[in-house]
């Protein structure tokens, strides 16, 4: 039973396959199943309704649920990246529009439709055609990052906070302000039980930083806090033998990521100095020498063949040359 559930005996118990609420006031008992974003029907596993981003994914039916191998996939209730309102969709998009820019292929693939607040469901072979099209190292990583948060069994949930407004975090309602001179930016509300992460940006923190030539870029911070709480704590990557749990800070970890994103669009590296730990730590010297450095599980996939699984650096892969693998040493940034 799941632990947030109740049963009832007059009702019987009301949750069944992946763990979703059963609704039988459509098609009989135990035959329908109330995913959030749309009701499937576990005899066939088929959704009654089509995939929103269907047109993304033309070699899938789009009522298929996840990807036609429900033991491996797990969709909890539909949605994974999603964004609160159109002020975080609008700027989700454009981040993804200013990283990726002149790249249709991939920036269609991730930009969330205007008809739906959410982006999941990105096939193996959409992303590899989309990985095939980017050279570049850090571009790469971003992409391959955004496809594993996207195929995610968490659920990421981006609040873009405007200036002079408030978040409800838990319990407690804080300006978009504290968070920007308190927090970095970035507050988080991780709620295990429903295994939803919401995600708060606050704008304040565009553009502010006191070490000299450096500013704060929205599309990497916008897009770095996704990508930062997935390597922080998506359990079911953490587990894969890709790579061992980050053990680095979370605020370093942030750092790292927006880094990558900043050169990705050709613009100047945050240097650390300005940051500090949650328990208002400055970071170390080893610790600052680290925050240039592409974060290993944005790096690597794994690729499986008939005699054996390999682990590639995508950003070391190309067209023209075999991949560089190393099964040993994945686990170790280089």
């Amino acid at each position: 039973m799941m632990p947030t559930a109740t049963y009832n005996f007059r009702e019987g118990y009301r949750y069944g396959f992946n763990g979703q609420e059963k609704d039988d006031n459509i098609k009989g008992g135990g035959n329908s199943y109330d995913f959030g974003a749309r009701m499937l029907d576990v005899r066939l596993g088929r959704w009654f309704v089509i995939d929103p981003k269907w047109k993304l994914f033309s070699n899938i039916s789009p009522y298929t649920f996840a990807l036609n191998n429900s033991i491996y996939f797990i969709d909890s209730d539909g949605k994974v990246i999603e964004v609160a309102n159109e002020k975080s969709k609008e700027a989700f998009n454009s981040s993804i529009q200013n990283i990726f820019t002149g790249n249709d292929i991939v920036i269609n693939l991730l930009t969330i439709a205007s008809s739906s607040n959410s982006l999941s469901g990105i096939t193996s072979e959409d992303a590899v055609k989309a990985l095939n099209t980017l050279t570049d190292p850090d571009q790469r990583a971003a992409f391959n990052g955004l496809v594993m948060t996207a195929n995610s069994e968490k659920t990421y949930n981006l609040t873009f906070l405007e200036e002079g407004s408030k978040a409800a975090i838990g319990n407690i309602e804080v300006s978009e302000l504290k968070i920007a001179l308190e927090a970095d930016g970035i507050a988080i509300n991780d709620n295990s039980e429903s295994n939803k992460v919401e995600i708060f940006v606050a704008e304040s923190s565009v553009g502010v930083l006191k070490s000299p030539l450096t500013l704060r870029n929205k599309n990497s911070l916008v897009i770095g806090s996704i990508l930062s709480q997935f390597i922080k704590g998506d359990e079911k990557f953490n587990e894969s033998s890709i790579v061992e749990p980050n053990s680095e800070s979370a605020a370093l970890i942030q750092i790292q990521v927006e880094n990558t994103l900043q050169r990705a669009q050709g613009l100047t590296q945050l240097r650390g100095d300005d940051f500090k730990k949650s328990n208002s730590e400055k970071f170390s010297k080893v610790e600052l020498a680290k925050v240039k450095i592409i974060p290993i599980q944005l790096k690597m996939v794994e690729m499986s063949t008939t005699k054996e699984q390999t682990i590639i650096d995508i950003t070391k892969f190309n067209n023209n040359s075999d991949a560089k693998s190393d099964t040993k040493s994945a686990k170790e940034p280089k």
